[in-house]
């Protein structure tokens, strides 16, 4: 039986309003310590508004939320993260336009140098796949094989900017990958989950294919309300 407070160990804690004050994020430090959650999640420029005690562990998104900057700017946007706040998780928006677009290698070769330079960096990388803008599973399926083949540590459904978040079908094809590539990678289900119910269902969905799978994250904003 899934508990709620088992789901609370998974949950990556998240603001990324557009607008955001210091007053929120000091809500979610205070939510992610009370709930000892995974994560918390915030634009890099928010990092430094978390408590110096705070004892959760930080994570951060680049190339986010379009998935178009150059490599160049993207590294540097971690190198900055990491300077100041080491060990940050990165949460790293795949090129999924120009893979889309036919540009598949481009978009590959981007997503191994990130992975390269986190790894370096002693810093775990989720990939966010969009899978939203993805015309079917069979694609996101072929493309999360290759991203897994960079070395990514998370495939991640979404950023929750775009109208299709999560969905279970995309979710079944994150796992069908994992089992095809036989290599160690976890999975982040974002964008939409709202109720227990939903994040159950998920879950279920992991665990059937991979019942041995320890790399699980929700991330969420709103499912802590159904709590």
């Amino acid at each position: 039986m899934i508990l709620a407070e088992n789901i609370y160990a998974l949950l990556d804690l998240t603001c990324l309003k557009d607008e955001v004050i210091p007053e929120d994020i000091e809500k979610l430090a205070v939510l992610a310590q009370e709930w000892q959650v995974a994560a918390v999640c915030v634009w890099p420029k928010h990092l430094a508004w978390l408590p110096k005690d705070l004892n959760i562990q930080k994570a951060s998104v680049v190339n986010f939320p379009h998935g178009q900057q150059p490599l160049e700017v993207t590294l540097q946007e971690i190198k900055d993260i990491l300077k100041d706040f080491p060990h940050t998780e990165i949460d790293y928006v795949f090129d999924y336009t120009s893979y889309l677009k036919g540009d598949t290698q481009k978009a590959i070769d981007d997503c191994a140098q990130i992975a390269n330079f986190c790894h370096q960096h002693q810093a775990k990388l989720k990939v966010i796949v969009e899978t939203g803008a993805f015309p079917d599973t069979q694609t996101i399926y072929q493309a999360a094989k290759s991203i897994i083949d960079t070395g990514a540590d998370m495939l991640k459904t979404s950023t929750g900017k775009i109208a299709q978040g999560a969905s279970l079908e995309a979710v079944e094809a994150f796992c069908q990958a994992i089992q095809s590539e036989q290599k160690h990678c976890g999975i982040k289900v974002s964008g939409g989950i709202r109720t227990m119910k939903q994040a159950k269902a998920y879950l279920e969905l992991i665990h059937t294919y991979l019942p041995h799978l320890q790399e699980i994250r929700l991330g969420c904003s709103q499912l802590v309300n159904d709590l």
